[in-house]
């Protein structure tokens, strides 16, 4: 249903919900909202939270070729950026008849 995808570090999309990654110097996060589900997703129906904050003023919302893609700017505005230790990346979809998608993705730095 949904995949994250870390540009900063060539890390292509995946379904883990947990990953590792070098360092927390992450400027985006790409967040795929994958079809058939996201046929049946309006774009102003998806939300996203980085750390517990609310992160809709610093994403994007576009098509893709396998559905919708979620870009986060984390460094778009102040307050957004991944910290050292852990971090968590939160995603809602709720389709045209009203079921709610969810998925929690944890980052963990070396």
């Amino acid at each position: 249903m949904f995949e994250l995808e870390l540009p900063d570090f060539q890390i292509a999309p995946s379904g883990r919900t947990e990953l590792t990654v070098p360092s927390a110097d992450v400027s985006e996060v790409v967040l795929h909202v994958l079809k058939p589900m996201a046929d049946n997703i309006d774009y102003s129906a998806i939300r996203t939270s980085i750390n517990g904050q609310a992160a809709g003023t610093i994403s994007e919302i576009v098509s893709g070729l396998r559905g919708k893609i979620v870009k986060v700017h984390l460094k778009s505005q102040p307050g957004y950026e991944f910290v050292t230790g852990r971090n968590t990346i939160e995603v809602w979809a709720q389709n045209r008849r009203g079921r709610m998608y969810y998925a929690t993705i944890r980052l963990q730095w070396k």
